[in-house]
Order: structure tokens, then sequence, then C-alpha cells
């Protein structure tokens, strides 16, 4: 019976952790999120929550971010500073491990992600050969019967690499056909 009471009362302990740990994005209009922020492009920014999925809120309307988490966060003047973000009086503070506080206009922000993204973003710069293949194939058939017997057999590959400097295209092509006459019967007379 004991045992059953503490795993009852842990249980809403570690629910509202998760709620403390999470980022929370709070809008100009009072509204409250939390959950995991994902990416921005300074436009709009996407929120990953545990109710809703991904929310995506304009940037202009929100009003403060915290987060414990890294974040990756690119400015217009192309600096990137890496570290728990939170915004006061329309300013954002990237809290880095090396350089202390960056501090920005929230305006000037161009790119928020979070690991993930960023190093889907870093693969994308510069993929192996063997990643980021798409493509298709493209299988025919076709058998006539009459005066002759014809069977065509076609087969189509394309495949395409596209990268930030260069794109492979890659198409084969390949047709099979057999043509087998239809000996004629001799008339009698």
């Amino acid at each position: 019976m004991l045992r059953n009471l503490s795993i009852l009362t842990l249980i809403p302990l570690f629910a509202l952790s998760s709620a403390l740990f999470a980022d929370q994005v709070t809008l100009k209009n009072g509204d409250r999120l939390t959950g995991t922020i994902v990416k921005s492009d300074g436009t709009t920014l996407v929120l990953h929550t545990d109710a809703a999925g991904d929310v995506t809120i304009q940037f202009a309307t929100i009003q403060e971010i915290k987060t414990d988490a890294q974040l990756h966060v690119t400015l217009k003047d192309g600096k990137t500073a890496v570290g728990p973000v939170t915004t006061t009086d329309g300013k954002i503070e990237i809290a880095t491990k090396t350089g202390g506080n960056v501090e920005a206009s929230k305006d000037d922000v161009k790119l928020i992600r979070n690991d993930a993204e960023q190093l889907a973003y870093d693969k994308s710069l510069h993929p192996g050969l063997t990643h980021g293949w798409a493509g298709g194939a493209n299988v025919g058939f076709s058998i006539a019967r009459g005066n002759s017997e014809t069977d065509n057999l076609a087969l189509g590959l394309t495949a395409v690499h596209p990268t930030l400097n260069d794109k492979i295209t890659i198409y084969l092509n390949s047709i099979d056909t057999q043509n087998s006459l239809v000996t004629p019967a001799r008339l009698r007379t």
C-alpha cells in the first residue's frame, strides 16, 4: 500500500518537472505556451508542445522567451551565439559558455535553431555522397497479340543528389522488345 502511494506521489512530480524544464514563450496578449523551441526564421517561431504538436507563432507577437536548453541564435550581422535564451524589454540575451552573455535587439534575430535542427542544417551543408539522394523508378510492360506477338519491357530510373553547391543527376532507361511473327497458315485449295 505504501509503495503504491509513493508511486502515485511521484507521477505528478514528474509531470510538473517536465513543465519546469520546458521552454516558455509568453505572447503579448498574456498567453503562455510551454514546450520545446524547434526553430525560428525571425518571422515565425516553431514550438513543439506535447498537447498540440508543432505550433507556429508569429515572432512579432512574442513578448518573452525563456529556455533552459541551448539554442543556436544567428543575428543579422552574421554572428552566432549558443546558449540558453531569455528576453526582456525587446532584447534577446544568450548565455554562452565561453563569451558570457550576448545581447541583441529582438529585431536583429535572423535564425534560431535547437540542437537537432542545427545538426540537420550542418549535415545539409556538407552531405556525404551516400546521403540525400531522391528519385524514383518506373516499370512498364505490354503484350500485343494478333498477326504478331510483341512483348515490351521498359525500365526507367532517376536519382538526384542536390547540395547547396552542386547537383548530381543520374538517368537510366532501358527498353527490351521481342517481336515474334506468327507463321501464316497455308491455305488449302
